[in-house]
């Protein structure tokens, strides 16, 4: 007769077991899977009466589920002072109470007590900050998203349940439909499974990553973001496309058996509308991962604690989500100033620590793409070795890739670029950033399409840049500070060779320099 196969305890279960057996008397876990933590607690076999407190239910005392105390904090916590038998208490956000200072008073005088009869408190809240009066005496627990088995714990129930109203009901390939639902909790992947269900009558893997693109949107700093770009799409930056395509198959399983370690990530900085942005996008497709769009400033919450629980939670979802790429635009706007004084009692800074270690030590595979249009007001720690495999520096472009960037954009436009005189083009945009000639195409197209609806020219887009002041005349002392700091510090994302040619670049562009810029 064969052995029934032991179930395993997740890694929750055995880390709370540890601490509860090396005599830690008050516990802390961030999380508002509250079901899924009860189902972790009670499957660690803790050896101690178990108890859980909310203020909806009152005091339940697991053993028998009865209920032992009322709904009322101050009530709970008197019952829990006076318990003798070793014993585990989770009180669900109980940090809405830390401002009674009798209930503080009890919560200090029970840690005392469990300290020395092996009981202990589990706090588990998805937000509020410790009160200095414990916040030394509670120990954080990490409780991560579920892991792939727990994910297929909850799909096979949702599929159980759901077979009587579908009889015709299949996983047809689990792997996929568990690769679509990584790093959501247990209860938005359970209702992106039934939804799926519901409406296609399967389980459909578009279906779940779109509610879990709709689970990020709400109250998150993350977003998934759908490009179509490609490195094709980038004009110029030769020295960065190639530096990304070398990474294409960093991933892989080949990569890894080979002994490469996946990208840590790179900075990408420089001119604003050099094309720093549409490189992440693009190295989206290029890698075939998807594309998490962070938001750093939108984690700075006003309640304290909010703002350290809410990158917690960035870093958590991307590890869930890994192998992914997560981009984050114009760095300089969150982590600015970061040595100046502490204006928020010291919030940015802990945030800032807490990316930053991170960035260094962080396992799983999620590549950082960064950008910045002034490294210069970045704290130093950032541009240390070791946060980012690379700094590139993205300067104006050259004539060359002015060039490559107006053929793009008019063959985007459904154009042929050898209908234009390119020349007349590459001369009129001297000193414009990527985005200044796209800008001065689309206006080309506007008042060709408003002067009787005729097909735009080279003359049109140089009318069109004469009548604009780029950014190389209107930042043109930021910009060489730009410049001057990137020497010796960052790579250069153009080809170098690109600025030096004369020759016969000089004469197929009709006697401009490429090297001007």
């Amino acid at each position: 007769m064969a052995k029934k196969k032991k179930k395993s305890m997740s890694t929750f279960a055995r880390l709370l077991k540890i601490h509860l057996d090396a005599g830690y008397p008050a516990l802390l876990v961030r999380t508002s899977e509250y079901a899924r933590l009860e189902r972790e607690i009670l499957d660690s076999k803790n050896g101690r009466q178990q108890y859980f407190w909310n203020a909806a239910e009152g005091m339940i005392r697991a053993q028998d589920e009865a209920t032992v105390a009322g709904e009322d904090p101050l009530e709970a916590i008197q019952y829990v002072a006076q318990l003798q038998d070793p014993a585990l208490v989770v009180l669900r956000d109980f940090h809405h109470y830390y401002q009674d200072p009798q209930i503080l008073a009890y919560l200090q005088s029970t840690i005392a007590i469990f300290k020395q009869n092996g009981s202990a408190i589990l706090l588990a809240s998805c937000g509020g900050d410790l009160p200095p009066e414990i916040k030394n005496e509670v120990t954080p627990l990490e409780f991560k998203l579920p892991d792939e088995g727990m994910l297929r714990q909850s799909l096979h129930g949702i599929y159980e349940s759901a077979k009587e109203t579908h009889p015709d009901l299949e996983i047809a390939d689990e792997t996929v439909v568990l690769n679509a639902a990584k790093g959501m909790s247990t209860i938005e992947a359970e209702n992106a499974f039934s939804k799926s269900i519901v409406e296609f009558g399967k389980f459909d893997p578009d279906s779940i990553v779109k509610s879990k693109m709709a689970a990020l949107e709400e109250g998150s700093a993350l977003r998934f973001y759908e490009t179509q770009e490609s490195l094709d799409s980038v004009g110029g930056l030769k020295n960065l496309k190639e530096w990304l395509r070398k990474r294409k198959k960093a991933f892989s399983k080949e990569a890894k058996k080979y002994g490469l370690r996946t990208p840590r990530g790179v900075l990408i900085i420089g001119v604003a509308g050099t094309g720093k942005s549409l490189c992440a996008k693009a190295t989206s497709a290029a890698w075939g991962l998807p594309l998490l769009h962070f938001d750093v400033g939108s984690v700075f919450g006003s309640l304290v604690g909010e703002s350290e629980a809410a990158m917690r939670q960035v870093q958590e979802r991307a590890e869930a989500m890994a192998p992914v790429i997560l981009w984050i635009d114009e760095l300089e706007k969150a982590f600015a100033g970061m040595g100046g004084d502490d204006h928020d009692g010291g919030t940015s800074r802990r945030v800032f620590g807490g990316f930053l270690t991170w960035l260094q030590e962080k396992k799983a595979e999620v590549a950082v793409i960064a950008t910045s249009n002034d490294v210069t007001v970045l704290p130093p720690e950032l541009l240390r070795k070791g946060r980012f495999d690379e700094i590139f520096f993205v300067d104006l472009p050259t004539a060359v890739e002015r060039e490559e960037i107006a053929k793009i954009h008019i063959k985007k436009r459904g154009r042929k670029s050898k209908n234009f005189d390119l020349p007349k083009i590459v001369k009129a945009t001297d000193g414009y950033t990527g985005s200044e000639i796209e800008e001065a195409i689309n206006d080309a197209m506007f008042n060709a399409f408003d002067d009787k609806e005729r097909e735009f020219s080279a003359d049109d887009v140089e009318a069109a840049a004469k009548a604009t002041m780029p950014l190389s005349k209107v930042m043109a002392e930021q910009i060489q500070h730009l410049r001057d700091w990137a020497k010796g510090r960052a790579r250069r994302a153009s080809d170098e060779e690109a600025r030096r040619v004369r020759g016969s670049a000089k004469r197929k562009l009709g006697g401009i320099d490429p090297g001007t810029n």
